[in-house]
C-alpha cells in the first residue's frame, strides 16, 4: 500500500485475530494480569495500614515510629502488586514479565498517592479515608504495573 492510499478495514482482519504463542489474546492477557494486582492490592493496602498504625504505636517517639510505618505502608503494596502480576504474566507467557521496571514505577506511584493522601489530610484510623486510599491504590497500582511488567517482543 502506498503512503496516499487510506487503509481499509480488511488491511487490520490479522490484528483483530491475533493470538500470542500461549493461545492467549492479548486484552485478555492484560486483563487477567490487572485483576490479580487489583486483587492484590485489596489485600495488602488494608494489611499494610495495620502493620503501619500498630508498628506506629510500639514507640512513644515520633522520629523512631514514624519511619518505619511508613516504610511498610510505602513498600508492601507495590511489592504484593508486582508479584501478583508478574506471577500471573509468567503463568501466562514464561519470560515475558519483568520486575524491576515495574517494582520502580509502583513505587513511585504509591510515594504520590501517600503525598497526596497526607496532604489532604487522610488518616488510617478513620474508616472512609482507609477505603478511599484502598479503592485508588487497588486502580492505579495495577494499572501502573500491569502497563510496565511485559518486556518487549
Amino acid at each position: 500500500m502506498s503512503q496516499t492510499q487510506r487503509a481499509r478495514p480488511s488491511d487490520y482482519e490479522p490484528l483483530r485475530g491475533a493470538v500470542f504463542e500461549s493461545g492467549v489474546r492479548p486484552s485478555r492477557r492484560v486483563g487477567a494480569v490487572f485483576a490479580v494486582g487489583v486483587a492484590a492490592a485489596l489485600v495488602t493496602v488494608p494489611l499494610a495500614l495495620g502493620l503501619g498504625i500498630w508498628v506506629g504505636s510500639l514507640s512513644s517517639k515520633t522520629l523512631v515510629a514514624a519511619p518505619s510505618a511508613l516504610l511498610g505502608v510505602w513498600v508492601l503494596p507495590p511489592l504484593a502488586v508486582v508479584a501478583a502480576e508478574a506471577w500471573q504474566g509468567r503463568r501466562q507467557e514464561s519470560g515475558r514479565t519483568r520486575v524491576g521496571v515495574p517494582l520502580a514505577a509502583a513505587l513511585g506511584v504509591q510515594l504520590l498517592v501517600l503525598m497526596g493522601a497526607v496532604l489532604v489530610g487522610a488518616s488510617a484510623h478513620v474508616l472512609g479515608d482507609a477505603m478511599l486510599l484502598t479503592l485508588v491504590e487497588a486502580v492505579l497500582l495495577p494499572a501502573v504495573v500491569s502497563r510496565t511488567v511485559w518486556r518487549a517482543p
